[in-house]
This record gives C-alpha cells, sequence and structure tokens, in this order.
C-alpha cells in the first residue's frame, strides 16, 4: 500500500482514546469520540461536522473539555478547509493517537463512505494525508510492534477487511504487521481481543476471521505484531457460524490465553480454550 501525501508539516502527539456508554468509541464508527486531548488525564468531547451544505470544504472539530468534577466544559469549534479533492470532504470517523514522538495529541480522520484517505489533523488542521483501506468504519490503537507509540489498525466492514499501519518515529504511518478478512456478520466491528500472546512487548491480535474464498473460510487467528506467523486456533467450514473470541489467563501465570465460543448455524454453541506457552504457540486444553 502506498503510504502517505505529505501536506506541510506533520507534528503528532499522546492520546488516550476512552469509551462513552451511547456514543462512539474510538474504536466504533460515529461523529463523536471521547480522547484526552490536552493531557489532563480527563477524557474530553470530540465531535466532527460539515460547515454548509454537501459540496462545502469547511469542516469543523469542536472539543469540550473533560471537568475534573465530571461534564464537560464549554465548546471549542475549529474549523478547517478539507484536505479531500472530492466529497465527501469531511471526515465521520477518527481518532486520537500519538504520532511520532510528540507530547500533544492529534486525530487521524477517516471517510467511512469515501474512498482510502486518512486525514491527520495536527492542531485541527490537515497536517497529512495517508493511504488506509477503501471505506473504513473502525479505528482503533495498540502498540503493535513494542516500540512505545501506538499503531493503527483499521477495518471496513463494506469489504470485510482488516489492515495495519505502524506509526513511525517520524510520525508517517506505513503498512503494519498484518491484514486479515474479518468475521462480521452483520456487526459494525470485528471481533477481536488485544493481548501480548508472544512476550515482546507489542499488542497482538485474536481475531474472528471469514475469507470466503478460502476452503476453510471461518478461522480464529492470533496474528503477532512483529510478524510473526499466524497461529490458527479453530477453523470451520459452516459459514453461518457465529464466532466469538476472547483472551483469559487460565492458569493465573500472567500470560494471556485464549477462548474460542463458536454458535453453529444449527443453534449448538462450543466453548474451547487454548493454553499459550508464552511465545504465541497454542495448545488446546479442557478450560478452566
Amino acid at each position: 500500500m502506498k503510504s502517505t501525501r505529505r501536506i506541510g508539516v506533520l507534528v503528532a502527539a499522546a492520546a488516550i482514546a476512552l469509551g462513552v456508554p451511547g456514543t462512539a468509541l474510538a474504536d466504533t464508527p460515529g461523529p463523536t469520540i471521547f480522547a484526552d486531548m490536552n493531557n489532563d488525564g480527563i477524557p474530553d468531547q470530540v465531535s466532527f461536522a460539515q460547515v454548509g451544505g454537501p459540496q462545502s470544504t469547511t469542516c469543523s472539530v469542536t472539543v469540550s473539555f473533560g471537568l475534573p468534577g465530571g461534564g464537560f466544559g464549554a465548546p471549542h469549534v475549529h474549523d478547517y478547509t478539507s484536505a479531500e479533492r472530492q466529497a465527501p470532504f469531511c471526515p465521520d470517523l477518527a481518532v486520537a493517537m500519538k504520532l511520532g514522538n510528540d507530547k500533544r495529541p492529534d486525530l487521524v480522520t477517516g471517510f467511512s463512505f469515501g474512498g482510502q484517505d486518512l486525514v491527520a489533523l495536527h492542531d485541527f488542521t490537515p497536517s497529512a494525508v495517508f493511504i488506509g483501506i477503501n471505506q473504513p468504519n473502525w479505528l482503533r490503537t495498540a502498540d503493535l510492534n513494542g516500540d512505545g507509540r501506538p499503531d493503527l489498525i483499521e477495518a471496513s466492514m463494506q469489504s470485510e477487511f482488516l489492515v495495519t499501519k505502524l506509526n513511525t518515529a517520524a510520525g508517517t504511518l506505513v503498512p503494519g504487521p498484518f491484514s486479515a478478512c474479518v468475521d462480521v456478520h452483520g456487526t459494525e466491528r470485528p471481533q477481536y481481543a488485544l493481548a501480548d500472546f508472544n512476550g515482546d512487548g507489542g499488542q497482538d491480535m485474536l481475531l474472528s476471521t471469514d475469507c470466503p474464498n478460502d476452503p476453510v473460510p471461518q478461522k480464529a487467528e492470533v496474528l503477532f505484531g512483529n510478524g510473526q506467523a499466524t497461529a490458527v486456533l479453530d477453523m470451520s467450514t459452516d459459514f453461518s457460524a457465529n464466532w466469538t473470541v476472547f483472551s483469559i489467563d487460565l492458569d493465573h501465570d500472567g500470560i494471556p490465553d485464549a477462548g474460542v465460543i463458536e454458535t453453529s448455524s444449527a443453534g449448538v454453541t462450543v466453548v474451547k480454550y487454548f493454553h499459550n506457552d508464552g511465545t504465541g504457540h497454542f495448545t488446546q486444553v479442557a478450560g478452566p
């Protein structure tokens, strides 16, 4: 995948993406997210909008800072000119994250009914455009390679595909360590769990995958942030099965193990557990 199209100077910063019930979380689609934009440890409310009609190139970000006693302060509106050359000009999903080594939060925004562009906003102004997945509607951050910088996980429920982007010291997003077909079954997010399964300090992803062109389409797999070979835990040819995956410490040794719940098209539910040796190698066990 192509990596970046620069606009001016990209400076980025740290963020904590926190969810509030009834609104869009950092890993779900929607025009409002909650993130610590001023590094005070309190989540702030951040919303996105288009100013004017559908052909307007003026977008806005509204930030209401969280208050120590609860609630939010007065809204601060920041208008900017879109970096996009064609509609939709304004993003409808975003995640706050630190790009590079700076200390203040920026926003990485996407377009669920647009193309592949991911527009970074520094000080609420477009600073860089990266090429991501087409029509994304799910964004999440996690340190995949253990370098201390949050990386990006991006998925599209339209194409049912998930990709990763690594966050470099220079503040760019480059192709990441894994990509996969995702099992959505009418949901708006992948079925996943994040944990450091191989002990390298980075976050790995336990994911329910579904590739229709694969002879065995349904799988529960662990994808590793350091590029280690994928660990396939379970698989099925039942196209209509619903899978839930989860991380669990079966023997209380501090090492994350894995679980898979499969509900077949016939309505039969089976729970399976997989012990992790600490390096990302799994063995099916009876369970707790």
